[in-house]
């Protein structure tokens, strides 16, 4: 029984159900109620006992609703019902507090005792519950507008194809360089050729890196070289790295290091850095408008509900900020009288992290050596690698062996963290332990540096640190520390100082800068000064002391050049001196340099830069560098051709040295490729994650795009090895990419995909696309032989048959096509899958079922045609029967496939470009298609193909 009171103060109804009660039936007063059980004043009124539901209100909110019951009188609410309305609306430690008592009813009296405070109106049905702002969670306010941003490509496409990384995948760029040095002569002085993979490999979300390379000189021959290998693996939700390999900190004597190292850091995972956030709270003891202004802007204006509340990602600018927080209770209106203003300080840097947070780096290595196999000394600690093969002109191919040497060992930490919202302090530690003639030696390191932000500026402190045990040449200590100021007056200064000590001496250096703009002229004035000391007696100081002042000044002259000039001095009144010019017209770039020391001579170099157009991918230049006004003649020519190609990069260098005697042309050529299980593709260079694109079947010869759903760049793309290569993908998040293939055709399909896939670092992804086989189909469709059907229309459905292979057991209307015939009773369809279709054809005003097949294909471009169909004398079909899924059909037809033809040849006889017989000729019913070859318990026929004409 639902009843529904008088509520004229409330927009929303209550709802109240009384279980099992007599005198309540369907929704309705009967008579037999018995009145007298109602107990009502003008404050409440008493429901008979029973089963009810209350909606629940906290602090002024709606929520849903409880059931309670109805018992002498009292109402008691239950426990389940409340837990789900007030989950998540508590603070933690709260809720465990207000459902402490374990009955399944509370009583009004028990929420009274743990609420703040408790309204029970009986009239409407509501439950009022009000807590204060340390019994509801603490909220953040967020004034960052790059929180609320939202990139399409993170969006969830509807339909997308969820693709994993391959199996197997690798990238590889290939660099080709090749120089020759001849003089005048002519004769070659010199000549190298090199090849050098910079190879990639991935699989298992493991990937592996090893460089390979080939040189040919003409001293020494050919020298082929397998470079150092390392590899990684990323755990993306925890933002870990873990490397291995030739890595490492390592810090050896000799040999390079090979171990493994364990970095947290955002660009690796999926994760992202707190933003610089406030730790202070404000508190609303009642519903409030909250304003905030940062430096005079205002940054955040609402209307908030009482709670706690987080001031957090704040847009904070270099230096010293004020935060002014105003809070006016609603319930004043107009009255400013209890209005609260809070004002905050913040001192900030761009290059400070977040309180709290942190990125880390450790590892260890061994040292690794490369020897001669046989030459070198005994391993007693370590193992050997198999052989490496080594070629040289003179002592032809040798076999080399790496020596993994375990009697080292390097170990390293590194870290930064944000201590405070305006410190951010980094430290490293790294010990190196080595083996040498028998003895150990070990070395310490350890540095520590800080950014502290204050109202004055940026202050940069560092304390470095290295102790050897068996080499004193290797201890060292120093210290450093810079200050940048924010004051207007003082910006432009900037302030550095260090002090470090060796074995052999202490130095102590200063830097000042400052630096201003006159209008358009940018002035710079720095000076720097060191004064050394030994602290060994065997140590000799020529100039314990020496400075350096330098002076720069530049302008621009319009939007199109620049002037500079750049000079400094030092404490031997040595002058040094550089003025620059360069200008741009149009396409042309030109520059020019001079250089003086001391007035003692001058040194030129000019050039000129050409683009054809700003899209052009090739470009021009000449430089001549080195001129020496002394002797002019004694100069470097050069002039370069390079073009940027979609699939591979080159560049042309001629230069001419020595007065023109000595000569040197080189060329270089650079292109990538990848691998993604099985597909090859090519582009001019691939350093991230790639997306191979291989269109199959009808779809091979289609013109592919490919774009993401974020981008407008949706341009057909070129084919390699058949395939396309997409590579603008963004690591660790989603990218959704839309690939459109299409063959050009009225009778071919086109089609779209849509793919989402989530890549590491170089990680390869392989999407294969093609369509359901398809093929578009005519035919003409004749009352007699001189009345065609005139504009005749009809619906298409796909039929499926019983397993007797002959009687229709289902049809399906076919919404993406529609059958139409022209005036001359022709009918065109295309784009239509293999099956059996049927439609509705009218023949003396009865209804006949149409079927006609269309064929399994394999290969797009082609044209079935169907025999004229005769409706006079045509109507004996027996191939299909009709009447076994619908009675009300008179009968059914079948359209008999005659032939096929290319869509060329279709054009050319539909519009009589060419004579129809010469088809009658190339295509002969009865030698290209035997009754054997058609099967009638099928819904489609043998492909084409075996029946195309060559």
């Amino acid at each position: 029984m639902a009843l529904v009171p008088e509520a004229p103060d409330l927009d929303w109804f209550t709802m109240v159900e009384v279980v099992e009660q007599e005198g309540w039936s369907s929704g309705y007063w009967e008579e037999e109620i018995d009145w007298s059980e109602f107990v009502s004043s003008d404050d409440e009124i008493v429901l008979p006992d029973g089963t009810y539901y209350a909606h629940v209100v906290v602090n002024g909110t709606r929520f849903g609703s409880v059931e309670f019951e109805q018992k002498e009188g009292r109402p008691w609410f239950r426990k389940a019902d409340l837990e789900v309305e007030l989950n998540g609306t508590l603070a933690d430690d709260y809720y465990l507090e207000f459902f402490a008592d374990e009955g399944p009813y509370y009583s009004l009296e028990y929420l009274e005792s743990v609420a703040e405070s408790v309204r029970y109106d009986s009239f409407n049905l509501l439950i009022y519950l009000y807590f204060n702002s340390s019994q509801v969670p603490v909220q953040s306010i967020s004034m960052s507008t790059s929180s609320y941003s939202l990139l399409r490509q993170s969006y969830d496409v509807v339909g997308n194809v969820v693709l994993e990384p391959a199996h197997f995948s690798f990238q590889s760029n290939i660099s080709l360089f090749a120089s020759m040095q001849y003089s005048s002569t002519p004769e070659i002085l010199g000549l190298n050729v090199s090849m050098s993979l910079s190879n990639t490999f991935s699989f298992w979300n493991i990937t592996f890196s090893l460089p390979v390379s080939l040189s040919y000189y003409l001293s020494s021959g050919f020298s082929p070289n397998i470079g150092s290998w390392s590899g990684y693996m990323d755990f993306p939700e925890e933002n870990l790295r873990l490397s291995f390999g030739n890595v490492g900190n390592a810090g050896f004597t000799s040999g390079s290091p090979f171990g493994f190292t364990l970095e947290k850091s955002y660009g690796f995972g999926t994760g992202t850095a707190l933003t610089n956030q406030y730790s202070q709270t404000i508190t609303l003891t009642e519903d409030s408008m909250v304003s905030i202004m940062v430096n005079g802007s205002s940054v955040f204006a609402k209307t908030l509900a009482l709670g706690t509340y987080r001031l957090t990602d704040f847009v904070f600018t270099t230096g010293a900020n004020e935060i002014v927080v105003k809070i006016h209770p609603v319930s004043m209106g107009e009255d400013t009288s209890k209005d609260e203003v809070m004002t905050f300080g913040q001192s900030y840097d761009t290059s400070l992290m977040a309180k709290g947070e942190s990125v880390w780096r450790f590892g260890a290595s061994i040292p690794k050596t490369l020897r001669q196999k046989g030459t070198g000394d005994p391993v007693e600690y370590g193992f050997v690698v198999p052989d490496v093969p080594t070629y040289s002109s003179r002592d032809g191919w040798r076999m080399m062996e790496s020596v993994y040497d375990f009697s080292g060992l390097s170990v390293f930490w590194d870290q930064t963290i944000g201590l405070t919202h305006s410190y951010t302090q980094t430290q490293s530690f790294s010990f190196v332990m080595e083996q040498k003639a028998g003895e150990y030696q070990g070395l310490f390191g350890a540095s520590v540096s800080g950014i502290l932000a204050t109202d004055i500026g940026t202050t940069r402190a560092g304390v470095n640190a290295s102790l050897s045990s068996a080499n004193p040449e290797r201890n060292s200590f120093s210290v450093n520390a810079s200050q940048s100021f924010v004051a207007e007056a003082l910006k432009p200064l900037s302030l550095s100082a260090s002090y470090s000590l060796t074995h052999d001496m202490h130095m102590i250096s200063a830097n000042t800068g400052y630096s201003l703009a006159l209008g358009s002229v940018r002035l710079g004035l720095s000076f720097s000064t060191s004064y050394r000391v030994a602290t060994s007696a065997g140590v000799q100081i020529d100039k314990p002391w020496t400075w350096s002042g330098s002076l720069s000044v530049g302008t621009s002259l319009g939007k199109s050049g620049s002037l500079s000039v750049n000079a400094s001095i030092n404490q031997d009144m040595a002058f040094y001196a550089t003025a620059s010019f360069s200008y741009t017209i149009g396409q042309n770039s030109m520059n020019a340099s001079v250089s003086t020391n001391s007035a003692k001579s001058f040194v030129g170099n000019a050039g000129w830069y050409y683009r054809p157009s700003a899209d052009s991918r090739n470009n021009f230049q000449v430089n001549i560098s080195g001129i020496n006004f002394a002797s002019p003649q004694d100069h470097v020519l050069s002039a370069s051709w390079s073009r940027s190609g979609e699939l591979f990069s080159m560049s042309v260098r001629q230069q001419a040295t020595s007065v023109y005697s000595r000569f040197t042309t080189s060329v270089s050529f650079n292109t990538a490729i990848a691998f993604a299980d099985g597909e090859f593709a090519m582009t001019n260079s691939l350093y991230g994650p790639f997306l191979i694109v291989s269109p199959q079947k009808s779809l091979k010869d289609a013109t592919v795009s490919v774009s993401s759903t974020a981008s407008t760049d949706s341009g057909v793309k070129r084919k390699t090895f058949g395939n396309v290569l997409y590579t603008r993908l963004t690591m660790y998040k989603p990218n959704n990419v839309v690939v459109y293939a299409s063959n050009g055709s009225l009778f071919t399909s086109s089609g779209s995909f849509l793919f989402k896939l989530t890549p590491y670092a170089r990680q390869g992804f392989l999407a294969r696309i093609m369509l359901e086989a398809s093929i578009a189909v005519s035919g003409v469709i004749l009352h007699d032989s001189e009345t065609p059907y005139d504009s005749y229309s009809s619906p298409i459905y796909n039929v499926t048959l019983a397993p007797d292979g002959r009687s229709v057991e289902n049809i399906a209307i076919d919404n993406e096509s529609y059958f139409f015939t022209d005036i001359d009773g022709r009918f065109i369809l295309s784009d239509l899958k293999s099956g059996l279709y049927m439609i509705d054809l009218n023949v003396g005003g009865q209804w006949y079922a149409a079927f006609f097949e269309v064929p399994v294909t394999e290969e797009a471009g082609y044209v079935a045609i169907y025999r004229d169909f005769d409706a006079s004398c045509d109507l004996d079909s027996t191939v299909y029967d009709i009447r076994t899924f619908d009675d009300s059909y008179a009968g059914s037809v079948y359209f008999e496939l005659d032939r096929y033809m290319t869509e060329d040849e279709y054009w050319n006889f539909l519009f009589s470009l060419s004579d129809y017989g010469e088809y009658e000729d190339e295509w002969d019913w009865d030698e290209d298609w035997e009754e054997s070859d058609y099967s009638s318990d099928s819904s489609t026929m043998d492909s084409y193909q075996e029946y195309a004409a060559p």
